[in-house]
């Protein structure tokens, strides 16, 4: 006799429930900053990642942001908001995200991964 399985959604994601059990599968958010100052703007853009996702915490993060930002101090604030989850990224002339497209100094967008199908890593 096989479990049941019902399927519903929740905020566009197709989810089955399998035995009382949700399972995850990957969920990924994309959030953004134009602040400028770079600890309130990695908070921000990390922020309205994990929420977009609906997650506590990442697996994985993406970071991107212009030159106009003491990047260490975005960096610190990014890996506080995300819970010192493995990160790889870069500055650069401009980011791009859902709809934005920004070459001004002061932006910043941020990827977030949650995922029980994937495994990640990163190294130097």
């Amino acid at each position: 006799m096989k479990p049941a399985e019902e399927v519903g959604e929740f905020y566009g994601y197709t989810f089955s429930v399998l035995v009382g059990k949700l399972l995850m599968g990957t969920q990924v958010g994309v959030g953004s900053s134009y602040h400028r100052n770079p600890m309130m703007a990695g908070k921000e853009a990390a922020s309205r990642a994990i929420a977009q996702a609906c997650i506590e915490c990442p697996d994985f993060v993406v970071m991107f942001a212009t030159v106009g930002y003491r990047q260490e101090l975005l960096l610190k604030s990014v890996r506080e908001a995300t819970g010192n989850a493995p990160l790889i990224g870069c500055s650069g002339a401009g980011v791009i995200a859902q709809g934005v497209a920004d070459e001004s100094n002061f932006a910043v967008t941020v990827l977030v991964i949650k995922s029980d199908e994937m495994h990640f890593a990163h190294g130097l």
